[in-house]
């Protein structure tokens, strides 16, 4: 498990969505839908990509307006994160 800047061990499918919304903002210029998160990471369901960006929101790593389609933001936290190592290891 990557762990964040407070060393707290994220689960490894919280970290590998993160780093398809910092790849998907950069490429799309907008943030995801949470129904194209599921079915780029291959969820079954919008719920588990839901489950998991309410992991990172919890940590700190992303913020999201309630009720409002693409309205997440990636923190400097959760940028430090993504990187390779998962920031401080």
């Amino acid at each position: 498990m990557d762990k964040d800047t407070a060393g707290v061990a994220l689960p490894p499918r919280a970290v590998k969505l993160l780093r398809w919304i910092i790849a998907y903002h950069r490429r799309a210029g907008y943030m995801p839908t949470i129904r194209e998160m599921a079915v780029a990471q291959r969820m079954r369901s919008t719920g588990s990509p839901r489950y998991y960006l309410g992991i990172l929101e919890r940590h700190g790593h992303v913020v999201r307006a309630a009720g409002l389609p693409r309205t997440l933001c990636v923190t400097e936290a959760g940028h430090a994160v993504a990187q390779p190592g998962g920031g401080n290891g």
